[in-house]
């Protein structure tokens, strides 16, 4: 997640390991803007237990692995959810159709599919809001 920074959030943002406060801290190039960002993964299955850790964030990042583990190959997803705490109230499990399916979520968040972990990092992807 580190080394894909400028990748998912843009050229004006880099990331740094959060400590006890978060997974990791977003900040803009500029210092005007610190952002708490919880990750999550997931391989096929995609279920995945957010936490009230990860409500509170500013972002949450869930990256899906798919099958990509168990054969080698196959594509990578990356959700960016912004506050995910607007719109999941509590803690629970849940997969991706689940998380969907929560009235707003989709148009909070941005979804980017990368077929290789290089292209992952390397790939710019659109500046973060």
């Amino acid at each position: 997640m580190i080394a894909a920074a400028t990748g998912l959030f843009g050229p004006g943002w880099k990331c740094r390991f959060g400590g006890s406060e978060c997974d990791v801290i977003l900040e803009s190039t500029d210092g005007t803007q610190t952002k708490r960002v919880e990750v999550k993964a997931t391989g096929h299955h995609a279920f995945q237990e957010l936490k009230p850790k990860d409500l509170r964030a500013d972002i949450l990042v869930w990256v899906r692995f798919g099958r990509r583990y168990e054969v080698g190959r196959g594509a990578i997803e990356v959700a960016i959810i912004k506050n995910p705490g607007r719109y999941v109230s509590s803690p629970r499990r849940l997969d991706v159709n689940r998380l969907n399916a929560i009235p707003g979520i989709t148009a909070n968040q941005k979804v980017f599919r990368f077929e290789s972990i290089e292209e992952l990092i390397e790939r710019p992807c659109e500046p973060l809001d």
